[in-house]
C-alpha cells in the first residue's frame, strides 16, 4: 500500500462514525473460547468468580466477535458454565479485523495487570464491607490479602499519630545524666571537649582500660619474639 493510500484509509477510519453497541442475552453454548487466548485462569479463581456471581446476581456482558468468539471475558463464560446459567449478556464486536481482535484480546489483559491499588481507599472499602457483614471473599480478595491490608493501613494510622508538644520552660539541661538500665544518656553539648564528657559519663576508667589492652595487644607479639631470643 502506498503512503497516500494509507493516509486516506487512516483519514477514512478517524471519520468514520463509532460503532453503537448492544447488550444481547445468549445462551453459553453460543460462545467459544478464542485458541489464541494466551491469558490463563485456575480454577480455583473460576470457583471464586462464580461464587461472586451468583452472590450478587451480576454478570458483567462478555465481548465477542460477529461469529461469537471471545474477545474479552473467558474466566466469566468458564464462571457461567459452571454455575449452569442458560442465558447470559454479551456485546458484538464486528469492526475489529483479524489483527486487531488478537491486539484487543491482549490489550484487554494487559491494560488491567498494570493497574494499582489506593491502599488507603482499599483498606476503607474493605472495613466498610466488613461492617456490612458482605462476605469479602466475594471481592475476589483472600483472608490473608485482608489481614496484610489491614494490617498496613493499620501501621500508618499509627505512624501518623504526631504527638502533642506541651508549653512551658525545659527541664533538661546540658549536663544532665539520665540512667536507663544498663546505659546513660547525657545531654551534652558537641563543643565540649572529649575528657570532659568522659569524665561526666563517668567512663574515664573504662577509656583508660581500652587504652591499656590496646597497647598490650600491641606489644603483645614483639614481647612474644623476645622471649623466644632469650636463652635457657
Amino acid at each position: 500500500m502506498s503512503d497516500s493510500k494509507r493516509v486516506q484509509q487512516i483519514a477514512a477510519n478517524a471519520s468514520a462514525p463509532e460503532p453503537k453497541l448492544k447488550v444481547d442475552y445468549v445462551s453459553p453454548d453460543l460462545l467459544r473460547p478464542s485458541p489464541r487466548n494466551a491469558r490463563l485462569h485456575s480454577r480455583k479463581k473460576i470457583r471464586q468468580l462464580s461464587q461472586s456471581i451468583k452472590a450478587l446476581r451480576i454478570v458483567a456482558p462478555i465481548l465477542v466477535d460477529e461469529d461469537f468468539e471471545i474477545l474479552a471475558g473467558h474466566a466469566r463464560w468458564a464462571a457461567v458454565n459452571l454455575l449452569g446459567l442458560r442465558q447470559i449478556p454479551v456485546v458484538q464486536v464486528k469492526h475489529l479485523s483479524d489483527a486487531e481482535k488478537r491486539a484487543y484480546r491482549l490489550a484487554d489483559n494487559r491494560f488491567s495487570e498494570k493497574a494499582t491499588w489506593d491502599n488507603e481507599l482499599l483498606s476503607i472499602e474493605i472495613k466498610e464491607l466488613i461492617a456490612a457483614e458482605i462476605e469479602i471473599e466475594l471481592t475476589g480478595f483472600e483472608t490473608a490479602d485482608i489481614d496484610i491490608i489491614l494490617t498496613n493501613s493499620d501501621d500508618n494510622e499509627a505512624d501518623d499519630d504526631i504527638p502533642v508538644l506541651t508549653t512551658g520552660p525545659a527541664v533538661t539541661r546540658v549536663g544532665d545524666l539520665f540512667q536507663l538500665g544498663e546505659h546513660r544518656l547525657i545531654c551534652g553539648d558537641a563543643r565540649l571537649d572529649r575528657g570532659r564528657r568522659s569524665r561526666r559519663l563517668g567512663c574515664g576508667e573504662v577509656g583508660a582500660g581500652r587504652r591499656a589492652r590496646s597497647v598490650r595487644a600491641r606489644r603483645g607479639p614483639a614481647l612474644a619474639r623476645a622471649s623466644r631470643r632469650r636463652p635457657a
